[in-house]
């Protein structure tokens, strides 16, 4: 952790005046164990399981809220968990601050995500092994950790799809409180990819789900939003008739109770950064933000053909042709920079993005995980990744750095981005299916990164780490 002391001496007040300072990257020490909180789920489980998937939100009080799909002696299930704002285990929600809701028999659970807004909690995820098919399930939680009652009847919903059907988001609606999930499904025939919505209507107590074919195209959606008038945005992997892989951004709409999609198509991200002409490929897009300004934001991870990380963001906003990039924001509307430097350490194929949101001074802040080759041991290793950028695409430099970055035990970052491991210790790293998620704390300068750590004792037995950060370099001061 990088902390500035400057102190000087006030004579005619015999006073010494010290100014404290955390730089954006740090690990808020106020939080958890400097700035770490390690939730172990074996009290609830029985004994020590695989942990995987992690999400996080963060609720207007400054609590966090945590999911992870978990497995124990009393079989597979959803743990579920909340923090006080400092960071410790509220034992207001459920049993010592913890929940197991268990998966029906004979089918195993697969964590979707956990959102807070409108005053609201959601859980979700999906049930597979089910004969009908793919069972994705929606609960509002109570504040002791229990299901509304009030929520369709019985505090979950199920929207049962084709059981090809495979969940990859959840998101609240800001315009009346209902719940979107997306994710995607073979065309049946020609096997592509096509975006299978459901939306969980509050007021009519009632679930609309479609899927929608694309002809020639692989649509895999991976990421969604809401905006302010109750419009759904995805974005994920976009491949065309030749074969290239671009990022999505479509939309869909409840006109009258019905489903429609509008598709929008594919951006590229063949731009140059650092000199370097990046290929057209991406990976899938994981991340994506509907402003209040009726702007788009999309992130993704790009390959550039070189071992370091370049991680690509847009800005779309509203024409009458629908959402065009907007030519105030990096290169035409998109920036692709290098996160990581090659010399630390050959990237592996773990280097997405796994979740966003913007700021409320209108920056964009990333969290990924980063696996590359230690060039002294030889041997994998995995980091947590976060990136910031300007409103106006250009790296936030006061954040991280490569001179000055958290955590950094085997790689170097450059402007924006910070790394470090889930745990204290340097190891161990974090499990590639951490499922990492990064969420605001309202009305303050920091941020809380969600994912799954393994433990200190090299089992594979992994728990749910929580990490706070501060986005912006702070200054505390005080007199001793």
């Amino acid at each position: 952790m990088r902390i500035m002391d400057r102190c000087f001496s006030a004579a005619a007040l015999f006073v010494m005046s010290c100014v404290q300072a955390f730089a954006g990257g740090d690990a808020d020490p106020a939080f958890g164990t400097g700035g770490i909180t390690i939730v172990d789920f074996t009290p609830i489980t029985g004994a020590p399981g695989n942990v995987t998937n992690a999400s996080t939100s963060v609720d207007a009080q400054g609590r966090t809220w945590g999911a992870v799909a978990v497995v124990g002696t009393s079989g597979n299930g959803i743990g579920l968990t909340r923090l006080t704002r400092n960071g410790q285990l509220d034992t207001s929600f459920g049993s010592g601050g913890r929940v197991f809701i268990p998966a029906h028999f004979g089918t195993v659970a697969s964590l979707v995500g956990i959102r807070t807004g409108l005053g609201l909690a959601f859980v979700a995820w999906t049930e597979d092994g089910i004969a009908i098919g793919s069972a994705w399930q929606a609960c509002l939680l109570t504040e002791s950790g229990g299901f509304d009652p009030g929520f369709f009847g019985g505090g979950c919903s199920t929207a049962v799809q084709p059981v090809t059907a495979v969940a990859r988001d959840v998101q609240i609606s800001p315009f009346n409180g209902n719940l979107w999930m997306v994710g995607s499904m073979p065309t049946p025939g020609s096997g592509f990819p096509e975006p299978v919505i459901a939306e969980f209507d509050l007021n009519a107590t009632v679930v609309r789900t479609a899927s929608f074919e694309t002809p020639g195209v692989f649509l895999d959606p991976m990421a969604g939003a809401v905006d302010a008038n109750g419009t759904f945005y995805f974005t994920g992997a976009y491949t065309g008739a030749d074969y290239n892989t671009n990022v999505a951004l479509d939309f869909v709409r409840d006109d009258g109770g019905v489903l429609t999609l509008w598709p929008r198509g594919a951006i590229p991200f063949d731009v140059d950064a650092y000199g370097l002409n990046l290929s057209s490929k991406a990976d899938i897009g994981r991340c994506i933000v509907a402003p209040a300004d009726g702007s788009i934001l999309i992130g993704a991870s790009v390959q550039s053909g070189y071992d370091g990380i370049y991680w690509a963001s847009a800005r779309l906003i509203d024409s009458l042709l629908g959402p065009t990039l907007d030519p105030a924001y990096g290169t035409s509307g998109r920036t692709a920079r290098m996160i990581a430097t090659p010399g630390w350490g050959a990237a592996a194929d773990e280097r997405a993005i796994h979740g966003c949101f913007q700021s409320h001074d209108g920056e964009l802040n990333m969290v990924g995980t980063y696996q590359f080759t230690d060039i002294y041991s030889q041997q994998n290793n995995q980091s947590v990744a976060t990136y910031r950028l300007f409103a106006n695409g250009s790296p936030d430099y006061y954040f991280g750095g490569q001179f000055s970055a958290p955590g950094v035990f085997h790689s170097e970052a450059y402007d924006g981005a910070a790394f470090d491991y889930l745990r204290a210790a340097a190891e161990p790293q974090p499990r590639s299916d951490s499922g990492t998620s990064i969420s605001p704390v309202p009305h303050t300068g920091l941020m809380i990164i969600g994912g799954v750590s393994r433990r200190t004792d090299g089992t594979a037995i992994s728990d749910l780490a929580v990490m706070r950060l501060f986005t912006d370099t702070i200054f505390f001061s005080g007199f001793e």
